[in-house]
């Protein structure tokens, strides 16, 4: 595992594969794969092939499931990478994707306290903006457990000076 890759990472780490670590991680795979290791007795790449550890349950199929959540909600960046954000996971929030839109515009923003805001101007703008009022003023219902990886406060400060319209 490379030095930088921290055992927090869930998602957003990546390498570019022709250049640095990246391309000397790609070679290094590249030889493991072509001398035979991860693979099965069949040649499937054992990283198709997931360990499974723990008790085994039955539960009624969900096709498409982890899809559909994955299309309703989305990872927003407080502050804008191009506008000296980061990737950390204290700079994001998890919202709904239509929220997600209204707050990379500013009609949205979440208030240092984690409190949603919502901007008056979404009635005069969408004829359906009703639906987001019941959200102003209510805590943001998906957060980190670990307190050290809360929205970070100086961020959504930011965001409500620089993005929110109010």
């Amino acid at each position: 595992m490379p030095s930088d890759w921290g055992s927090s990472i869930v998602q957003g780490k990546g390498y570019d594969t022709t250049l640095g670590k990246g391309a000397l991680l790609w070679k290094h795979i590249e030889m493991l794969l072509s001398a035979g290791h991860g693979r099965t007795s069949s040649g499937i790449p054992s990283s198709v092939i997931p360990n499974v550890f723990g008790k085994e349950y039955l539960r009624k199929s969900r096709p498409g499931q982890a899809g559909f959540r994955l299309g309703l909600l989305d990872a927003a960046h407080i502050q804008p990478v191009e506008r000296q954000g980061s990737n950390e996971l204290t700079n994001g929030l998890v919202l709904r994707s239509d929220m997600h839109k209204l707050y990379d515009d500013g009609m949205i923003a979440v208030a240092p306290d984690r409190t949603i805001m919502i901007c008056k101007q979404i009635r005069e703008l969408y004829v359906n903006g009703k639906v987001y009022y019941s959200w102003d003023g209510k805590p943001l219902t998906i957060t980190p457990k670990d307190e050290h990886l809360l929205p970070s406060t100086e961020r959504l400060e930011w965001h409500m000076k620089n993005v929110w319209i109010g």
